[in-house]
């Protein structure tokens, strides 16, 4: 084999991966990802906030909720990464297909005190929250969920 034939052979594939690779972050960027709720603590100095992505046709609305400082924006890019604690926000729930009650879709989300966030769902087919409290920005949170997971 001729050294441009070699060359080739081994180039294929990390160009396939590439392609691949742009192909998962064009689908990702393509999901449609909106704030719809938030909701501040008593003392005012944090937010709960859930935000609801869309990936397509035939799949279910994921619901994200996040702990961040009063007012703060997300960053969506936390979806990618998976659990991504960062100095200004941090994930503390994801649940997919979650519904309020029979006619509504979503999540609720209640302090019960400055540093205890409630979330309540009827039923959802999957979550996951961190196990324990959460330590962000110094103070430490308790996540305490109220709802069914749906058996698989």
């Amino acid at each position: 084999m001729t050294r441009r034939k070699i060359f080739l052979k081994r180039l294929l594939p990390v160009l396939a991966g590439i392609i691949f690779l742009l192909l998962c972050l064009y689908l990702y960027a393509s999901n449609s990802s909106d704030e719809i709720l938030r909701a501040s603590s008593p003392d005012n100095r944090f937010d709960a906030v859930v935000t609801q992505t869309n990936y397509g046709v035939g799949s279910d609305f994921v619901f994200w909720v996040y702990l961040v400082p009063k007012g703060q924006k997300i960053i969506s890019l936390e979806k990618l990464f998976g659990w991504f604690p960062s100095h200004h926000q941090c994930s503390i729930g994801v649940f997919r297909g979650a519904t309020k009650d029979d006619s509504s879709w979503g999540v609720e989300v209640h302090w019960k005190d400055a540093r205890t966030i409630l979330i309540k769902y009827s039923q959802c087919k999957s979550q996951s929250v961190p196990a324990g409290n959460i330590d962000f920005e110094g103070q430490i949170f308790a996540v305490t969920v109220d709802g069914r997971v749906l058996d698989k």
